[in-house]
């Protein structure tokens, strides 16, 4: 899933502007959480296998290409 599908996403939705810009930020960071926690799953096979390192996976993943990736993107879109 890339960022301009979901950006097209919430486009699609009949909301205000900002309401569709917190959309797609929460989105965007929920689905990097998601993947910091997957890439733990497998790292914690063999090692990190505390919950503390779970959580810093899926933070650091939430918030740097997440969060500021997500702000980054809208705007570049913004430029457009």
């Amino acid at each position: 899933m890339s960022m301009d599908m979901i950006w097209q996403y919430c486009q699609r939705k009949t909301w205000r502007r900002d309401s569709k810009i917190n959309l797609f930020l929460f989105l965007h960071t929920i689905i990097w959480a998601i993947a910091g926690i997957c890439l733990w799953s497998l790292i914690s096979i063999f090692i990190l296998r505390d919950i503390g390192w779970m959580l810093t996976f899926a933070g650091y993943a939430a918030f740097f290409p997440g969060f500021i990736g997500g702000i980054m993107c809208l705007w570049n879109h913004d430029k457009k």
